[in-house]
């Protein structure tokens, strides 16, 4: 218990890394997903029913994409793929130089050449991470799920503040859940950063 509590205590105290390199993430995020959304947007404003569901959840607007639309369900989910394909690979690229500059303590310090070398030189490993952290999302988080249905019967039939302190409850319990995973995910990605000669089982034991 409290060997994790200082590794949290450490990480809290590597401001660098919570504004620069989730800032940064932020940001890339934005770029690739603003272009998406102003091009969908474009898109619907020109269909009939896709005008309203801008504006209030509508079915209708599936209903015409699947019946009049169909051949554009394949390319638009191909486009879908592909972009969050790119994004993930851009994202471990940069995660690589992220980590070593917040590990190595030279923030704002380090050259273009050597923070561009250590995203090179560490992307295979934070694609393995993130390949694992998938799997560990995926079942996570129907567990989680399984887990907050079976608090809900407990629950029974409440109503006013005590169902919304009841539902706030069950929204901490997944926030607890997905945060475990994602300090195990950055931990294993900093230790990566700080000890390149070992293995990723090696780093994923510890």
């Amino acid at each position: 218990m409290f060997p994790v509590l200082n590794q949290l205590r450490g990480l809290a105290a590597l401001r660098s890394m919570w504004f620069f390199l989730y800032l940064l993430k932020a940001i890339i995020a934005l770029l690739v997903s603003i272009p998406f959304f102003v091009t969908v947007d474009s898109i619907l404003s020109s269909s009939i029913f896709g005008r309203s569901l801008l504006q209030t959840w509508d079915m209708s607007v599936f209903v015409e994409l699947f019946s009049i639309k169909g051949d554009a369900v394949a390319p638009l989910l191909m486009t879908i793929f592909i972009g969050t394909i790119i994004y993930i690979i851009l994202m471990q690229f940069i995660n690589g130089g992220l980590y070593y500059a917040v590990v190595s303590r030279k923030f704002g310090q380090t050259s273009r050449r050597d923070f561009f070398a250590e995203c090179g030189a560490n992307i295979g490993t934070h694609i393995k991470i993130t390949l694992i952290m998938m799997i560990v999302y995926a079942l996570l988080i129907p567990a989680g799920m399984f887990f907050l249905n079976i608090i809900s019967f407990a629950g029974g039939n409440i109503m006013g503040t005590p169902a919304l302190l009841f539902a706030l409850f069950r929204l901490l319990i997944m926030l607890i859940i997905l945060t475990a995973a994602s300090i195990y995910s950055d931990s294993a990605r900093a230790a990566a950063a700080a000890h390149p000669d070992k293995g990723l089982k090696e780093i994923l034991r510890q």
